[in-house]
């Protein structure tokens, strides 16, 4: 990270530490995505980073979901190796806009258009980089994942969750590795959408082995089993973390890394091991799918 990025990354935790509800501004968000634009591939991966956040959750509606794909597909190839005609990406984009409704009453299907929009803008910013780009992705983001009922506190807690993750794995990817993973998140969308309203509520199971499910907050009846890990355990700087085989939970990486590091540790675990490991390795059991998340 150079000087200047880490400069300002610094000075967007402060931010965030401040701000009434930890928003980011445009201005910051724009210096914020120059630095990362110095920076080789960072600003394109930041960008893909964002907007799989806003596509793991709130999700979006199937026409969409099933439209950012070929999206997806395509600035894959156009980006090679062997590059392919822009065109092709560029009018997958546009066919991907032209989904989003112009008006929303519910306001779930307006976060959920809000994410497609996100996307759409992250993949614009995948074939032609700019800071501009960089914060319509993160305004759209933002949007996506608000929940009117959030308070403060909250918010603040998910713009410093985003902050980590930029700061964790923007130089980690090349830009299609990163594609690579968005795709395998659109593809491990839940599927029967999750209710317009929820909260993640952690439940142990008969064998006291923990289970994340998704929890109506009116009636706090439990909706859907989303995950659920067969152990958690440190060794020496290491949290491994096994996830047990199960065809009904997810099982795409980043939907995964998200729920363990940002709901279910820091909220459910009380953030048990803060500051005692260097990294966090997952695994499914009896699988082979296998891989270690930086910190």
């Amino acid at each position: 990270m150079s000087r200047e990025l880490e400069r300002l990354v610094r000075f967007a935790y402060a931010s965030v530490e401040y701000a009434e509800r930890g928003e980011l501004t445009r201005q910051e968000l724009e210096r914020l995505g120059t630095a990362l634009q110095g920076a080789g591939d960072c600003l394109r991966v930041a960008a893909l980073w964002t907007a799989a956040r806003a596509a793991m959750l709130p999700q979006l509606q199937d026409a969409s979901l099933a439209t950012a794909t070929v999206a997806v597909q395509a600035v894959t190839e156009t980006l090679g190796p062997p590059a392919a005609d822009v065109f092709a990406a560029t009018n997958a984009i546009a066919a991907l806009r032209s989904l989003l409704p112009q008006s929303a009453q519910d306001p779930m299907v307006a976060r959920r258009a809000s994410a497609a929009g996100c996307v759409a803008s992250a993949l614009d910013c995948a074939l032609y980089p700019s800071p501009a780009l960089f914060a319509d992705v993160v305004q759209r983001w933002a949007l996506a994942t608000r929940d009117p009922a959030d308070s403060a506190t909250v918010e603040q807690a998910r713009w410093t969750a985003w902050l980590d993750d930029i700061v964790t794995r923007a130089n980690r990817f090349s830009v299609l590795e990163a594609l690579a993973l968005f795709e395998k998140t659109l593809q491990g969308t839940i599927r029967g959408l999750l209710p317009n309203r929820y909260v993640w509520e952690g439940v142990a199971d008969v064998n006291w082995n923990l289970e994340v499910w998704s929890k109506d907050p009116t009636t706090n009846k439990l909706v859907m089993r989303v995950l659920k890990f067969a152990s958690v355990n440190l060794v020496k700087d290491v949290v491994h973390v096994v996830i047990a085989s199960d065809p009904k939970v997810i099982t795409d990486r980043l939907r995964v890394e998200h729920l363990f590091e940002h709901e279910v540790h820091r909220q459910m675990m009380n953030a048990t091991y803060e500051g005692k490991y260097q990294a966090i390795d997952y695994a499914f059991a009896h699988g082979t799918d296998h891989w270690q998340a930086p910190v």
